[in-house]
């Protein structure tokens, strides 16, 4: 069974010490900083930052923050993921649904924009099956990295 908690400074030492290899590939390709910095940073600029738990374990991280005061309730979201998340693919799809429920609750919104790498095979079916609108739009980030920005609305 997968709770979600707001994550301590352990939980994030944790992630970002297993964080998976494309995800940290996606980090370095869009802004350029480690697993460490990038959750440092993430913590701070977001609204909400939710954990989730396998166990003890954290597992996957996700939090959002509203656009401004006049986005028609949008907010803008983001996702960084264990090892253990690759071989629990099925898992990772559930709960990251749940944390989307959860970010939708606490930022007031009902729709949540975010990118993801553009090469992510995997994680564009993830979002497919999540109900996303993927954008026909591409963004770059500041290592070269291309990105798909999606839209995903409340269920």
């Amino acid at each position: 069974m997968t709770t979600w908690v707001i994550p301590t400074q352990e939980h994030l030492d944790f992630i970002a010490d297993n964080m998976r290899d494309s995800d940290v590939k996606e980090v370095w390709l869009s802004v350029g900083l480690t697993p460490h910095d990038v959750l440092r940073i993430l913590m701070i600029s977001s609204d909400v930052v939710v954990c989730a738990l396998r166990g003890d374990e954290p597992i996957y991280i996700m939090g959002g923050k509203r656009m401004s005061m006049l986005s028609h309730n949008i907010g803008h979201c983001w996702g960084l993921a264990t090892t253990y998340c690759d071989s629990h693919r099925i898992l990772l799809a559930k709960s990251s649904l749940r944390g989307f429920e959860i970010l939708w609750d606490a930022l007031g919104v009902n729709m949540l924009t975010c990118s993801i790498l553009e090469d992510r095979k995997d994680v564009l079916k993830w979002i497919k099956w999540l109900g996303a609108t993927l954008s026909e739009e591409r963004t770059r980030g500041v290592n070269g990295g291309v990105f798909i920005p999606y839209t995903i609305r409340r269920r």
